[in-house]
């Protein structure tokens, strides 16, 4: 039903069912001290829900009708409830297991749960009788024999310490002040005085927060039960009593509205817990006592960080944590949990005792105490910034950590095991210890049993194996980085070498030995999070791959299928990883794959489709496509035949020139497409055009195109393929271009004017060599620039003299029209004819 309808039904009905439900108490009233029947408790109960519902959505703003007296009765029900069964569980007039003792403790905590879900929609609704709900909230805290009723009442406690409602410099519940909010702000602060403040604090403190008989059970038979990572990383051993969840949230509440009733308490509980570390024997059994209570009083100062750091030294904290670090597990995992709480208000020189601490504590042989000890070194990394100091670690903590994943069995706790593994190595800056070969092992270990491992009860088994997977994955990643990163720091920062020379190729291919079988998990995968993650680090691996090897063909072989897949976020990485797979296994692969290759690029420039022929994904993946196509046929035109290129990709190449005459290349740039055609022409001028031929595109229009598109390539070397197409082109086409030689011959004297430079000002040479290779450093990895710079070095296009090409091009045009050079120049511009010699005769001369 809408909400508005509501308002105006809903206050009849609950004018129909007050008096019902007040008649009901006047019956449970007068009967004092004898228990009701069961009954007429069960009637008591449907009431109490249909008026407490009732109350929380008939009104927009409960505090501006007559619900105060209903309120202040329900407040009075439950107080005569409450004392009556506990009057009874006291006396032991009835047993736990009692219908009417049943009957009585769901009443009581029905009451209890509603009231506090009207104080959350409607604050202001207390506005008359707050004060007697807080206490007797407080009553129930402190009286009561049944410890869910103790939680429900400090809940409605917390909650009212959390609502700005009730404190007069927050007015967020009202256009203007209103009567019942100054009622309801007196009401506050006519309970929590400082003398009830104080109290409540020491009790929250002694009695909320210390560590049950059944809990301490439990870590010593089942410890992983009790770990699970919350929003803040405290652990869920302090969530396993909800008491002590509310009883944390009230420490805060109480200590940030009332601090200055609160501070005293904590200085004195942090006297005491210094005097304590330094005098009781927490590990002797006979202190059990003692040492709870001082993991409760160092839980409050934990909580409390942010206010006693302006009051307390965070030297003295340490210093007091430091004296636990070989005490009884539960303080040492204390001594964890406060550290974490305290990292935000330590300053630096502080930083090294911290971790000191710190990987003292992950040596412990107590699972909670580790996880308790990760939560708080990764917010230190976070807050740290010391990549030497973090590659000191790495030595000590790493086996550590690595123990760990053999020893549990929650893919929750390996999760964060593995994130912290990540971290360290990515504040490390990416280097690396020697202990990569070991951490590979055990990562094995975790991903083939990642779907056998227990839940945290939120995610169900399959997806959270599939973070752990994804996980390792990312872990892969950083140690491939790390392993390189070795051989880089052989060499030094300052020293222009080739680095891939340093790498340790034998120590490479075992740890693709081993990361292979893991991404060929992963490409496998239903889960399209983890085939990027798979691609991602295939592509890692190939750019540091030294050499082409019988298993890297071989998981190509496999894989190729992934190449054409409809999921156009992979083409970028699927293209890499062939372009990868081009230049490191050359000609040879080519050869060998040609059949799935052709395929898949016939497939880059084709939408995809669903079962009915629908497009799924057109115009994006046909951009990617053709991105992808051009540079493929450019890696393809100058490693293979032209010949094989003709025969075998003359789909694609068809596909592309329709494109570029349509206006679809502009996406992509003209200057990839244009140096393709280049390319081709090039190699095969012949080919290429009775390819137009039977394609019937007709030749002078693909030409005249091409020919406006000249101001479109950047880059000399780009523009010195594309001029030297079409010099190439002048000798055979001449009549076609005749009209558009002005244009040929001004991109040719560009790029000659460029190449004159680079001769006649060796600096300038120098300095353009030394900017592109470090352009190319900034982009690529080694080994794959090592093997990017050769193959552009190779390029037998870069070291062709354009000068005399353009020279011996004019000649032989001018010789099969019986005319001279000079005349043959006559139809152009002047000044551009007056450039041409000039620059011709200057490149002879050099």
């Amino acid at each position: 039903m809408d909400k508005r309808a509501f308002f105006h039904i809903g206050p009849n009905i609950l004018a129909f069912i007050a008096p019902l439900w007040r008649s009901v108490y006047s019956q449970l009233n007068s009967l004092g001290s004898m228990p009701p029947s069961v009954s007429l408790l069960h009637i008591s109960t449907l009431l109490d829900r249909c008026v407490l519902l009732l109350l929380c959505n008939s009104f927009p703003y409960l505090h501006e009708v007559e619900a105060a007296g209903l309120l202040t009765d329900l407040t009075n029900k439950t107080q005569v409830l409450f004392e009556s069964l506990n009057a009874a569980l006291a006396a032991k007039t009835l047993d736990e297991d009692d219908d009417v003792t049943v009957k009585m403790r769901k009443s009581i905590r029905k009451l209890l749960k509603y009231t506090l879900t009207v104080q959350g929609k409607h604050p202001l609704g207390f506005y008359s009788c707050l004060s007697g709900m807080v206490g007797l909230c407080h009553h129930i805290l402190l009286q009561s024999l049944v410890p869910e009723f103790r939680v429900q009442s400090l809940s409605f406690i917390n909650a009212v310490l959390s609502s700005p409602a009730y404190r007069s410099n927050v007015n967020g519940y009202q256009q203007k002040p209103s009567e019942a909010a100054t009622h309801a702000q007196q009401q506050f602060s006519s309970f929590f005085t400082a003398d009830r403040v104080k109290h409540l604090f020491e009790y929250l403190c002694t009695n909320g927060l210390p560590l049950t008989d059944e809990e301490l059970d439990t870590w010593r038979a089942n410890p992983e039960s009790l770990v699970d990572e919350d929003e803040d990383g405290v652990g869920a051993l302090d969530e396993a009593i909800d008491l002590r969840v509310v009883a944390e949230q009230s420490v805060v509440q109480l200590s940030a509205h009332f601090s200055d009733v609160c501070l005293p308490i904590l200085s004195f509980l942090f006297q005491q817990c210094n005097t304590n570390a330094q005098q009781v024997d927490f590990r002797d059994p006979a202190h059990k006592s003692q040492m709870l209570l001082q993991d409760a009083m160092l839980q409050a100062l934990g909580l409390c960080a942010e206010m006693l750091s302006s009051h307390i030294p965070a030297d003295s904290i340490v210093s007091l944590l430091s004296q636990l670090v070989g005490s009884h597990v539960v303080l040492q995992r204390r001594t964890a949990v406060v550290l974490m709480k305290w990292i935000e208000y330590t300053p630096e020189p502080l930083y090294l005792t911290i971790l000191q601490i710190l990987t003292a504590l992950i040596s412990v042989d107590d699972l909670i105490v580790r996880v308790s000890v990760i939560q708080a070194l990764r917010k230190f990394f976070f807050k740290v910034e010391n990549p030497e100091l973090f590659y000191q670690l790495q030595e000590s903590i790493f086996p550590l950590l690595f123990d760990m994943l053999t020893k549990i069995s929650s893919s929750t706790i390996q999760w964060q095991i593995v994130n912290m593994s990540l971290l360290l190595i990515e504040k490390a800056d990416f280097k690396f210890s020697s202990t990569v070969s070991n951490c590979l092992h055990m990562l094995v270990t975790v991903w083939h049993n990642a779907d056998k491992r227990s839940t945290n009860g939120n995610l169900d088994r399959e997806e959270l194996g599939e973070m752990l997977k994804t996980a390792v994955l990312d872990l892969l990643k950083s140690l491939t980085f790390a392993l390189v990163s070795s051989a880089e720091a052989k060499v030094g920062d300052n020293q222009l070498v080739n680095r891939f020379t340093m790498l340790d190729v034998d120590q490479f291919n075992g740890f693709v030995a081993v990361a292979l079988p893991l991404v060929d998990f992963a490409l496998t995968s239903s889960s399209v999070i983890m085939m990027e993650s798979g691609l991602q680090q295939w592509l890692l691996l190939l750019r540091y791959a030294p050499n082409m090897t019988p298993a890297w063909d071989a998981f190509l072989q496999k894989h190729i299928g992934i190449m054409a897949s409809d999921n156009v976020d992979n083409l970028a990485s699927t293209f890499d990883i062939l372009e990868e797979y081009v230049l490191l296994g050359g000609p040879d692969l080519i050869y060998k794959h040609a059949q799935p290759i052709v395929w898949y690029l016939e497939s880059l420039l084709k939408p995809s489709t669903d079962a009915d022929g629908q497009v799924t994904q057109g115009q994006d993946r046909v951009v990617r496509g053709q991105r992808t196509l051009v540079r493929i046929l450019d890696h393809c035109c100058r490693s293979m035949p032209a010949a094989w290129v003709f025969t075998n990709l003359q789909n694609a190449i068809r596909q592309l020139v329709m494109m570029f005459l349509n206006g679809q290349a502009k996406a992509i740039g003209h200057t990839n497409t244009m140096r393709c055609f280049a390319r081709l022409i090039l190699s095969d001028m012949s080919s290429f055009f009775n390819l137009l031929s039977s394609s019937q595109i007709n030749t002078e229009l693909f030409l005249n195109h091409w020919v406006n598109l000249f101001d479109d390539v950047a880059g000399a070397y780009d523009q010195k393929i594309v001029a030297l197409s079409f010099i190439s082109m002048l000798r055979v086409l001449f009549p076609v271009l005749q009209t558009s030689l002005s244009d040929v011959l001004r991109l040719c004297c560009n790029v000659i004017i460029r190449e004159i430079d680079a001769v006649d000002d060796p600096r300038k040479k120098a300095m353009r060599n030394l900017f592109d290779s470090l352009k190319r450093a900034a982009k690529l990895t080694i080994p794959d620039s090592e093997r990017r710079t050769m193959a552009y070095n190779s390029d037998p296009l870069r070291q062709v003299d354009i000068v005399n090409s353009l020279a011996n091009c004019l000649q032989e045009v001018a010789n099969s029209q019986s005319i001279s050079v000079q005349h043959l120049l006559s139809a152009i511009d002047p000044t551009l004819q007056q450039q041409v010699i000039q620059l011709l005769s200057r490149g002879a001369a050099q």
